[in-house]
């Protein structure tokens, strides 16, 4: 059976919020694993390439239907499996390995990777609202994730393209995009070769 991948690069700080806070430090805390790495649940990014590949069905339909999506992503008012099952979003595993190897603190490493930003709600004339500051946890700009994806069975070309191209349109991800944060550049890989360019090429027909 085939083997994907996705490379996720964040092109800004991101915030892959956890929804937990942590008193007298931050009001929202970001995801992290056993590590101290940042990293985005699998569900979070399938949500992400669905609302994607609907919005490309709503530009081309023709080529396109709601019936990809489903047997992609899974029918949302079935019980029935998807073709594809998402996995977390993390750091490779060389990197995970490395720091087995080391005696680099986990701490250090969360601290490293991330930082604090505040924020507040502005009013419409322009000043900040009274007890709307608040301490957000970011993610620094550059780190690379990797989500692998299970085939449960084998994707046909159209499938495959519709993956490519919602991997493609997938801009941002996590928290305050409207703000600039969670600008992503992602790729796609099979068998570990990268197809993103070619299934583009496919779908214009080139």
């Amino acid at each position: 059976m085939d083997k994907y991948n996705i490379e996720i690069e964040l092109k800004s700080e991101t915030i892959l919020g956890s929804g937990e806070s942590v008193p007298g430090s931050v009001d929202l805390e970001v995801l992290y694993d056993n590590y101290g790495l940042p990293y985005l649940k699998g569900k979070t990014l399938k949500g992400r390439l669905r609302e994607e590949a609907e919005n490309i069905i709503r530009l081309d339909n023709k080529t396109f239907s709601k019936k990809n999506i489903d047997e992609l992503f899974g029918y949302e008012d079935k019980n029935e499996l998807s073709k594809i099952i998402f996995f977390d979003a993390t750091v490779s595993e060389n990197i995970k390995n490395a720091i087995n190897n080391s005696s680099i603190e986990k701490e250090d490493i969360f601290n490293a990777l991330t930082d604090t930003r505040s924020f507040t709600a502005v009013g419409k004339d322009g000043v900040a609202l009274d007890t709307t500051l608040r301490q957000i946890r970011v993610i620094h700009k550059g780190l690379i994730l990797n989500a692998k994806i299970n085939v449960v069975c084998e994707l046909s070309e159209k499938e495959e393209i519709l993956l490519a191209l919602s991997v493609a349109s997938l801009k941002h991800i996590g928290l305050m995009c409207n703000r600039g944060k969670g600008n992503v550049a992602c790729l796609l890989y099979k068998n570990g070769k990268e197809i993103l360019s070619e299934s583009i090429k496919k779908y214009k027909g080139e």
